[in-house]
């Protein structure tokens, strides 16, 4: 029998109008619908971490394009940090509030998230271009 791999990233829904949206549905159909995850935002990521995150996610497009299209999943975090990193560059200023964000893990998982959704999403336009 094929082991199964458990995703530890996945968190409950809090949200009060996602919520109400699943307990508005029949129980039959809400039932066999997954749970979709919320889509993460530039907005959701703190101030001082923003540029950072807009540059992660600018390195992660350029590495997905022309590195690796089909990064796992399970190398979301060292391959988005990886591009995170690699888009501060040299820049003094950055690299202190890429100190600051290692030390806030809420804020860096805010980040890497953020970052990482670059994937689906030129994942999904190139499928659509390749069309």
């Amino acid at each position: 029998m094929p082991k199964m791999e458990v995703q530890e990233d996945v968190k409950p829904i809090t949200s009060s109008v996602a919520l109400s949206h699943s307990a508005s549905r029949p129980a039959s159909r809400s039932a066999s619908l997954s749970v979709k995850s919320q889509k993460a935002k530039l907005q959701d990521v703190p101030p001082d971490f923003s540029v950072i995150a807009s540059m992660g996610q600018k390195a992660l497009r350029v590495h997905v394009a022309t590195i690796d299209a089909f990064p796992s999943a399970n190398t979301k975090n060292e391959v988005a940090w990886f591009c995170i990193v690699d888009a501060v560059g040299d820049s003094q200023v950055l690299k202190e509030h890429l100190e600051e964000l290692k030390g806030d893990e809420s804020a860096k998982e805010q980040v890497i998230t953020y970052v990482w959704s670059a994937c689906a999403q030129l994942r999904g336009e190139l499928i659509a271009k390749a069309k």
